[in-house]
């Protein structure tokens, strides 16, 4: 079976995860939120929505460790968030690409992320990558895991990306 051909791994630094939950109305319920993190200067370089009837709406977002005290404050404070939220400490974002669009290769990622026993704290897709939130002490063991599935050692290229 050949191999899918990534040309690259993008791997983050250290981040933080926030997880909100619950909401009927995404902009109303979260829009001040993303306000208070864009007067902070706090940077986002991941954001993730899901809708579901029985669920409602949820975002999911990962920020910096060196903002990590000041979210947490900027999240308590906000009334419309109480008992809406949860954080994960220590997370990593793993990039490959291209996808192009490809469902052969978002399946071959998620069975080797699987089969390896990783977290899978979150996800995104483009049609240029595919972004995946995993705890960060687990990073390493990702880009192993698909190395064996998706990669062939030609089309390794890591950069590591640093929250700002």
């Amino acid at each position: 079976m050949e191999k899918n051909r990534l040309k690259g791994i993008n791997i983050s630094s250290e981040l933080g995860l926030l997880n909100l939950f619950g909401f009927e109305d995404f902009p109303v319920s979260v829009f001040p939120l993303i306000q208070a993190f864009k007067k902070n200067r706090i940077n986002i370089p991941f954001l993730s929505t899901s809708f579901s009837r029985k669920e409602r709406i949820a975002v999911s977002c990962c920020f910096s460790q060196k903002d990590t005290d000041q979210i947490k404050e900027l999240v308590r404070n906000h009334e419309g968030l109480v008992n809406r939220f949860c954080f994960t400490d220590s997370v990593g974002l793993l990039s490959v690409f291209p996808h192009s669009s490809s469902l052969n290769l978002l399946g071959s990622t998620l069975l080797a992320l699987g089969q390896a026993n990783l977290s899978l704290l979150g996800m995104a897709s483009s049609i240029s990558s595919l972004v995946f939130v995993l705890k960060y002490n687990e990073l390493e063991k990702a880009v192993d895991s698909l190395k064996i599935c998706c990669l062939s050692p030609d089309s390794i290229h890591r950069v590591t990306w640093q929250a700002s």
